[in-house]
């Protein structure tokens, strides 16, 4: 058994990686959350399904009344009715808890010669489960949300009302949280009124999804930009507004990054990353042993849930590293990182991480020899060769060995496959000359000599055992 080994795994590759591509992204060389612009039309977005995408055009939603879409904008001012509807479903996800964000320019100064209303989500009768925010003649700005039964849950108006400068554009936000007794509104990103406390239960018995006027008999004073509705609280207080600029977000959910490459090990000596953790974000890990993911419970290894509050961050796993129980044969450890963002604004990051163990290799009776073979393959059209390395000759197991290949062009490693080898791409003709490159197992160990190369695709090279990995006690 050899120790001291060390094994980074990088998170520039998304080749390497398995996540959720709705939520996750690699660019840069790091992999993080996906940020997103919000369309200049309306997107229903609900953590986990950002391919629920409804723009304010006629494929998506229907435009009532001689509402047209402008210049990026729902233009609904200057008749009764003109509104965009959309299916009702829509807002299904967004019961109990949501968040409607739009940008809303006004065409008169001070309050509306009507009741303006943003947008309205109800059934009948009596308006219950409705959510809607509007501007009324009296120059009060009003929340209504109404539970099943058509109650008010909350039904507030800012003190001191709100007095609108024509042409000029503010973002809306209204949050809530209706289990909790937690609604707020914000104004370019300040909070306007108290929090309304009020609790209750909304379903799914919804008819209209309107967004510009409430009914046809309305006449709306304003034009409606990125509408957007989620199935979560987006902000909890105030929160950085730039005028202008579409608003960056992220998911909440904590979607997971795992890395293809594994390694094999008797103990975990070590583990650290390279990340970036802007407030209020952070990356928490599990160590997936076997298949099983693990976590540091504060007194043991345990079997995690899959849910962010059973992880640790990698200080936690790098102080207990060693006391996850491990097969003294050797055991599969992968390392799984969870991308957290508080706000949903904040984006981490994860460049690499590393983990120092020991690493299992079983020596067979007597010596023996593994097969370096070259091969050619036709990518992009290109006719390209390498090397493949067949190592279940050497060890008493068919996978998961780990080799490391550094030449020319850098630095790569990788472990075995199922079937005990492995392959690296080689930028030669059609002789891979292998005098330049060197693969290695294990840190002290012999690399493989010169002398085996050039070699002529397809003709095979035996390595001898001892040529290719040092006994390390």
């Amino acid at each position: 058994m050899a120790c001291a080994v060390e094994t980074t795994f990088s998170y520039a590759d998304a080749n390497d990686l398995t996540y959720d591509t709705d939520l996750v992204e690699t660019a840069g060389g790091v992999t993080r959350l996906k940020a997103y612009n919000l369309s200049l039309g309306a997107l229903y977005e609900t953590p986990g399904n950002a391919n629920a995408d409804y723009a304010i055009d006629s494929a998506t939603g229907s435009l009532q009344n001689g509402a047209t879409v402008s210049g990026g904008a729902l233009q609904c001012a200057g008749a009764a009715g003109r509104f965009v509807v959309y299916a009702a479903a829509n807002a299904f996800e967004a019961l109990q808890v949501g968040t409607v964000k739009l940008l809303w320019t006004p065409n008169y100064t001070g309050a509306p010669p009507t009741n303006n209303f943003l947008f309205n989500i109800a059934g009948t009768p009596s308006d219950k489960n409705q959510i809607m925010v509007y501007h009324q003649f009296t120059g009060a700005l009003t929340v209504v949300i109404k539970n099943q039964s058509g109650q008010f849950v909350v039904n507030y108006n800012v003190p001191g009302g709100f007095s609108a400068v024509a042409g000029q554009t503010y973002e809306v936000a209204l949050c809530w949280d209706l289990a909790n007794g937690a609604t707020r509104l914000f104004i370019d990103g300040t909070q306007v009124g108290a929090t309304q406390t009020g609790t209750g239960t909304r379903s799914n018995s919804i008819i209209y999804f309107r967004v510009g006027n409430r009914t046809a008999a309305d006449t709306a004073y304003h034009a409606i930009e990125e509408f957007t509705l989620h199935a979560e609280v987006l902000y909890e207080a105030d929160y950085t507004y730039t005028e202008g600029e579409s608003p960056i977000l992220v998911t909440r959910s904590a979607p997971t990054v795992v890395t293809d490459g594994a390694i094999l090990t008797s103990e975990v000596e070590e583990f650290t990353e390279i990340v970036s953790e802007p407030s209020p974000s952070d990356v928490r890990w599990v160590l997936r042993v076997n298949g099983t993911d693990k976590w540091w419970d504060g007194a043991a290894w345990s079997d995690s849930d899959g849910t962010y509050a059973q992880t640790n961050d990698a200080a936690t796993i790098n102080t207990n590293a060693s006391a996850l129980a491990l097969s003294p044969l050797g055991t599969q450890v992968r390392p799984v990182a969870f991308l957290g963002s508080t706000d949903g604004i904040a984006v981490p990051t994860i460049t690499s991480c590393t983990f120092g163990y020991c690493l299992v290799v079983a020596e067979p009776d007597a010596p023996r020899e593994c097969v370096v073979y070259g091969f050619d393959q036709l990518i992009d059209g290109t006719n390209r060769v390498g090397v493949e390395i067949y190592v279940e000759a050497l060890f008493g197991f068919t996978h998961g060995a780990h080799i490391q290949r550094s030449g020319p062009d850098g630095r790569i490693s990788g472990t075995t496959d199922a079937e005990g080898r492995i392959q690296f791409q080689l930028v030669e003709t059609e002789t891979i000359n292998l005098s330049p490159y060197q693969f290695v197992i294990d840190d002290g160990g012999d690399s493989l000599p010169d002398t085996y190369g050039p070699i002529q695709v397809p003709d095979a090279v035996q390595v001898a055992f001892g040529d290719l990995i040092a006994r390390s006690s």
